[in-house]
């Protein structure tokens, strides 16, 4: 692999990278085909699965995945885009294998953590997503959409520990406009009208991006 092909794939993937924040999620691909014919470019092939996944076409992101997976084992990345592959299509049971296999390479990674919750609480495993919330908050104290998955989880089971002091966290990070909270989630924090028109607000800056 020369100096200049190293250079190439770099700005091929900054030029997908640009095309797949505006959305265009097929011109990206392209790009990022190109710059994978390179066999150690591993992050230019996963970025082909997530623009697969980004596109509606989960199928083509879990072939991809497992492409991955098949020639570099240890690459969480490769495990995490299966799990949200296998999300797409609801086979939640496997989703969370899949993070949790992510999470044997990168076990201080809080956000797998918080993705293996939600399929977790997806597939009806109630208690395994709590304890999966709580680890994920534990490694990335700041993710808010972990905090307000928490919280709401925590009441429709009845678990009141510790809740008064997550909720009021929550309430202070939409307070701050630290984070977008699902304003219909929100409700269960509290009739102050104030902070829900911030949540709202939020929350509407934040999908029209």
């Amino acid at each position: 692999r020369t100096m200049d092909r190293e250079a190439e794939v770099v700005a091929q993937n900054e030029a997908g990278r640009r095309l797949f924040d505006e959305g265009r999620f097929d011109e990206a691909r392209d790009i990022f085909l190109r710059a994978a014919s390179d066999p150690a470019a591993l992050g230019a092939a996963l970025n082909v699965g997530q623009c697969d996944l980004r596109a509606g076409r989960p199928h083509d992101a879990e072939a991809c995945a497992r492409r991955l997976i098949e020639t570099s084992n240890g690459f969480a990345p490769a495990w995490a885009l299966l799990g949200e592959a296998l999300a797409a299509t609801e086979h939640y049971a496997e989703a969370a294998e899949a993070f949790r296999h992510a999470l044997s390479i990168a076990p201080t990674h809080g956000l797998l953590w918080g993705r293996l919750g939600d399929v977790q609480q997806r597939d009806k495993a109630f208690e395994a997503a709590r304890e999966s919330y709580m680890r994920a908050l534990r490694e990335t104290p700041d993710d808010v959409g972990t905090l307000a998955s928490l919280v709401a989880l925590k009441r429709m089971l009845c678990d009141w520990d510790r809740l008064d002091r997550l909720s009021a966290a929550l309430r202070q990070t939409v307070r701050e406009g630290r984070g977008a909270v699902q304003p219909l989630s929100f409700l269960g924090e509290g009739d102050d009208p104030a902070e829900q028109r911030l949540c709202a607000t939020a929350w509407v800056e934040q999908r029209v991006r």
